[in-house]
């Protein structure tokens, strides 16, 4: 993280893949702040303020036609929020919460959606959100201390040819801003088998000791 010292406010989030899908925001009034304590386990935390926060890739969006990703953070807000969003030529991918604190996520390739709601998810806890797009099935997961909850919705009339890597994408959004404390967000360009993302989860899980 680049960041000020004094105010806290960041300014750039590196990529640490080597890929230079790194994200920025030159304007103070629209960066997070960053907290090197009272996180999950105690390690450092962006904020987010729900109002003017907001980071834009520095580049495309890493994503051809599959994905899966991964978040940690938690849900300081009452309403419905954006963690990732990119949209373009009637393409989009969304991942948010709802304002119950549900994770939800969308993905559409500008005919059908897929829309995937994770009933009984409560971001409002420090968690990890996982979220994978295969084929035409769009997965959700949640796991949070007592409580590991999945689903997943399959539309067969989805285009599984769209791809996505045209146009940048931003964490929070100027239409449904984030007001959360994230501390990890990871993109693969492509749909992850169970076993490869059971390890990273429990990596996230070792780091953060969230469940």
């Amino acid at each position: 993280l680049t960041f000020d010292i004094p105010t806290k406010k960041i300014s750039a989030w590196a990529d640490y893949s080597g890929n230079n899908n790194g994200l920025e925001q030159e304007t103070k009034s629209k960066q997070p702040l960053r907290y090197t304590y009272d996180g999950a386990n105690d390690k450092s935390r962006v904020e987010f303020n729900g109002t003017t926060d907001i980071f834009d890739s520095v580049n495309n969006l890493p994503i051809t036609s599959q994905f899966t990703i991964f978040q940690v953070s938690k849900n300081n807000g009452n309403t419905a929020a954006n963690i990732l969003s990119y949209a373009n030529a009637g393409k989009s991918i969304k991942l948010s919460y709802t304002s119950d604190s549900e994770l939800i996520a969308s993905v559409s390739d500008g005919t059908t959606v897929i829309n995937a709601i994770l009933t009984g998810s409560n971001a409002s806890n420090y968690h990890i959100g996982t979220y994978r797009l295969h084929n035409k099935r769009l997965y959700v997961d949640y796991d949070s201390l007592g409580s590991s909850l999945s689903t997943s919705v399959q539309e067969s009339s989805y285009d599984n040819t769209t791809t996505f890597n045209d146009a940048i994408y931003t964490i929070s959004s100027t239409s449904q801003y984030l007001k959360a404390n994230l501390q990890e967000f990871i993109i693969f360009n492509t749909s992850l088998d169970d076993y490869t993302i059971g390890q990273i989860k429990s990596y996230l899980n070792k780091k953060y000791n969230i469940y």
